[in-house]
C-alpha cells in the first residue's frame, strides 16, 4: 500500500525520545513577574506550570507575557496593527508591566497546549509539534509532567535513526 511505512523495531511512541526532565516549572499562582525573571535568567521561551503535586496545569510563555503588555486595541482578531500613532511606547509598555506584575501566571497561561503521553506514536507527537512554537509537554496517565519535547529534541533523534539506518 502506498504511503505506508512497515513498522519499526524501535518503539515508535515518544517513550524513545529524550524529554527534558521538568527541571524549571512553576505553580499556577506564581506571579508574571517571577515567570519573566525566570525566563530571563533561564533563557528560556516556555515554562510550564504545575500544580503543587506535579500535575500539569498549563504554560506560560514569553508570547502571552508581551501580548498582556500590548494595548488591548492590538490584541483582539483584526486590531490595530500600526501602532505608531501612540508615540512613544515606553511609557505605556512599563504601566502595563507593572499592572500585571503581580498577576498570577494562570491568568496568561495557555490552559489549552496539547501534552501528550509516552505512548502517544512518534507522527502525531511530530504533528502537534509542528502546529506549536512551544514545546510539548510529556504527562503520565496521572496528569503529572514527566517533561518538554522540543522540534530539536525529535529532529534530533530522527537525524540520528536516519543515519543509523
Amino acid at each position: 500500500m502506498h504511503g505506508h511505512y512497515p513498522p519499526s523495531p524501535l518503539n515508535m511512541t515518544v517513550r524513545a525520545l529524550p524529554i527534558c526532565p521538568p527541571t524549571l516549572t512553576l505553580v499556577p499562582e506564581a506571579t508574571v513577574a517571577e515567570a519573566m525573571s525566570m525566563m530571563i535568567q533561564r533563557e528560556v521561551n516556555h515554562i510550564p506550570l504545575c500544580t503543587t503535586d506535579g500535575r500539569f496545569a498549563g504554560l506560560i510563555s514569553s508570547n502571552a507575557i508581551l501580548r498582556a503588555l500590548l494595548p488591548a486595541s492590538s490584541r483582539v482578531e483584526h486590531g490595530v496593527e500600526n501602532l505608531n500613532f501612540l508615540g512613544d511606547a515606553m511609557p505605556m509598555l512599563l504601566d502595563h508591566l507593572r499592572d500585571n506584575a503581580d498577576r498570577p501566571v494562570r491568568d496568561l497561561a495557555d490552559k489549552d497546549v496539547t501534552a501528550v503521553r509516552q505512548d502517544t506514536h512518534l507522527l502525531e507527537a511530530a504533528h502537534h509539534l509542528s502546529r506549536t512554537t512551544s514545546p510539548l509537554p510529556v504527562i503520565g496517565d496521572d496528569g503529572k509532567l514527566l517533561g518538554m519535547l522540543s522540534r530539536r529534541m525529535l529532529l534530533t533523534y530522527l537525524l540520528d535513526k536516519a543515519r543509523t539506518a
